[in-house]
């Protein structure tokens, strides 16, 4: 019997697919949510007075995101690799323009020489993959349209991000059709931690889609701590172990009459600059009522008696 063979980036295609279809449905069930849960029915509801302004909101968002370091030619040239992130969040208002934020992501990253257009780096022949965890904290700079109550806030607000948080950092490389972590092998025979500290900045902008909900899309870019998310960064180095060997200098995969690079006179990396990334993410954001942090909480705004017109 023969199988249907299926195109070997059909998984990429269909996680893709996944994920769009998911943050979609997402989208339309809180945007139902936003128009029926506040509806004046018996139900709590936003307001125009102060106990029931818009200080607490979950986000959630899906985006790409690509690195940017030794394994890239340039910030914005050939070598990208586009992978995906998702993220979930909560933001609490501090005033009328700054709010801070909260927030989780799940995000992949990745280079290989084999996508430069330097004859140099596709001889060296490194590649490496990274999925990470990052937790942050936001300060979120509203630039105009400072009113924020549900009826009263604009609808188009630009903003920018500042911030600060702390990313796992776990580069793999595939060889024998399998995924290594190159972190334990040293492969430049220098530890690095499995946690690095990020800085992300950018600009965003979002838009008022009805009472309890706004989208916005958001770019930021992450300044890492580290040189070593991509695994490369100095020099080459001589190994007992074959697999850290093989992993260090895999200009021999592309021709096996090169002389093995275990000098340290020959470099390997830049470790002037450290790694980075950028991401786009495109987020939703649902006003909860009330405030989370008052003594109240989420259960302060006033509820709407339904009428108690006797039936005959």
């Amino acid at each position: 019997m023969r199988l249907l063979k299926l195109p070997r980036n059909s998984f990429k295609i269909l996680s893709t697919r996944l994920i769009a279809s998911y943050f979609f449905t997402f989208l339309l069930s809180f945007s139902a949510l936003g128009q029926t849960f506040f509806d004046g029915k018996g139900r709590y509801k936003f307001g125009d007075n102060e106990s029931t302004r818009l200080h607490t909101a979950f986000t959630v968002g899906v985006g790409a995101n690509y690195y940017v370091g030794d394994l890239t030619d340039n910030s914005f040239g050939s070598g990208i690799r586009i992978s995906p992130n998702i993220s979930v969040g909560l933001q609490q208002a501090l005033n009328n323009r700054i709010s801070l934020r909260a927030e989780i992501m799940w995000y992949e990253i990745g280079g290989a020489d084999s996508l430069s257009t330097e004859i140099g780096k596709q001889l060296r022949n490194l590649s490496f993959r990274a999925r990470n965890i990052e937790g942050a904290v936001f300060a979120i700079i509203h630039f105009a349209n400072p009113a924020r109550t549900a009826t009263s806030r604009a609808q188009f607000t630009p903003y920018g991000v500042l911030g600060f948080g702390f990313s796992s950092n776990n580069p793999r490389a595939f060889i024998d059709n399998q995924w290594v972590d190159l972190r334990p092998l040293q492969t430049e025979g220098k530890p690095y931690p499995p946690i690095v500290a990020v800085l992300p900045f950018g600009m965003g902008a979002k838009v008022k889609l009805n009472t309890a909900l706004d989208i916005s899309l958001e770019g930021t870019y992450r300044i890492s701590f580290t040189d070593y998310m991509d695994d490369v960064s100095t020099v080459y180095t001589s190994h007992e172990n074959n697999l850290t060997r093989r992993l260090a200098d895999r200009s021999r995969e592309l021709d096996p009459d090169l002389p093995p690079r275990e000098d340290p006179s020959i470099q390997r990396g830049d470790p002037d600059n450290n790694d980075g990334y950028f991401v786009a993410s495109l987020k939703i954001q649902y006003f909860l009522p009330g405030n989370l942090f008052a003594k109240k909480g989420l259960v302060q705004n006033h509820k709407i008696k339904k009428s108690t017109k006797m039936q005959r």
